[in-house]
């Protein structure tokens, strides 16, 4: 019986579809071999090692991110931006944490970082601001995109918390908004003080 020749390509889609049925700690070479029924020297050869099957299973969680159609004024396109990457994270078991934990160099992830970069330079005077933008953003939309794939609302079993008013006064006085506020929203606010503060640096 002749073995089925396998590409980089569908490597990466059977790793996808590990990670989405059995999360990230069962992704290895190993258990790609057996999903595709390979060779484990066959999956090595097309991704070589398992942080770099990582990096492409990320930049391909990327590439289902819509770059076409983005808004023309540069402070909707970041806040677009933003909220893709937290839909095509979240489209994905683990997405968050797959992005988090790699360093991808790879086209998609350079792609809809240099339309990030663009529109954080229209809003920005300098390259420095600019730059520290661009980052902050990434940090603040992968940040609140583990704790929302980690189920980690703030509120505790039973979805009621008090603060005490003697104890935590600013904590009471902020009630509920304090621990849950939509995740969407926390981003929309989050995306928007950075755009402002870039803004604001820059004149």
């Amino acid at each position: 019986m002749v073995q089925q020749r396998h590409n980089r390509e569908g490597v990466v889609q059977a790793a996808l579809d590990l990670l989405d049925e059995e999360g990230i700690e069962k992704v290895t070479l190993r258990g790609v071999a057996k999903r595709l029924d390979a060779h484990l020297n066959t999956v090595s050869y097309q991704v070589r090692t398992k942080a770099h099957l990582f990096e492409l299973m990320a930049d391909a969680v990327l590439g289902d991110l819509d770059l076409d159609g983005l808004p023309d004024d540069p402070r909707q396109r970041v806040h677009a931006l933003a909220a893709g990457l937290r839909a095509v994270m979240l489209s994905r078991r683990d997405g968050a944490r797959l992005v988090a934990g790699t360093d991808a160099f790879q086209a998609n992830t350079l792609r809809a970082a240099d339309i990030l970069a663009a529109a954080t330079l229209q809003l920005a005077a300098d390259e420095a601001t600019a730059a520290r933008s661009v980052w902050s953003i990434h940090y603040l939309v992968l940040g609140l995109t583990l704790e929302e794939q980690a189920g980690r609302s703030g509120m505790p079993p039973g979805g009621r918390l008090v603060f005490s008013e003697q104890d935590y006064p600013s904590l009471h006085r902020l009630g509920a908004r304090a621990v849950n506020e939509p995740f969407e929203e926390r981003l929309r606010f989050g995306v928007e003080a950075v755009i402002t503060a870039a803004a604001a640096h820059g004149g």
